[in-house]
């Protein structure tokens, strides 16, 4: 179990790392650096790592856990960015659209709210096939 925590936490602390490499480029709307872009990879990275490794442990839960983080993440997201409302929006801009920023350099994609929507879905998505993966790879 302890492993579990400080894994999370470990994803959660690159998402916060990766937000404030990509900060500047972000919120002034710049092409993120290879710096950058190696940051938002790393965090893509780490979470297909966990998910492969989950998968194998056949952990549900943290399936669950995902599921619930990306999919509010891009709740607050959108509803921040269509109601104007700053204050719903500003977790996930955080934590999700600043982290996932340096993707741009790969994936040139416009800034505003599409690129967020394919940035998580895409992580989502890589999520799901690792967590799959595993699971299928390491069948009893």
């Amino acid at each position: 179990m302890e492993l579990r925590k400080s894994a999370i936490f470990l994803q959660i602390g690159i998402l916060i790392i990766s937000s404030i490499i990509n900060f500047t480029a972000f919120s002034k709307g710049y092409m993120p650096t290879p710096f950058q872009a190696f940051f938002s990879g790393l965090c893509v990275f780490t979470w297909f790592s966990y998910s492969l490794y989950n998968g194998c442990r056949n952990n549900s839960k943290y399936l669950i856990f995902c599921s619930l983080f990306w999919g509010i993440g891009l709740l607050l997201f959108v509803l921040g960015y269509l109601t104007k409302i700053l204050f719903i929006g500003i977790p996930s801009i955080f934590f999700i659209a600043g982290a996932l920023y340096g993707l741009k350099y790969i994936m040139n994609i416009g800034t505003d709210m599409i690129l967020v929507i394919v940035y998580v879905s895409v992580s989502y998505l890589l999520i799901l096939f690792a967590f799959f993966l595993g699971k299928f790879f390491y069948r009893e």
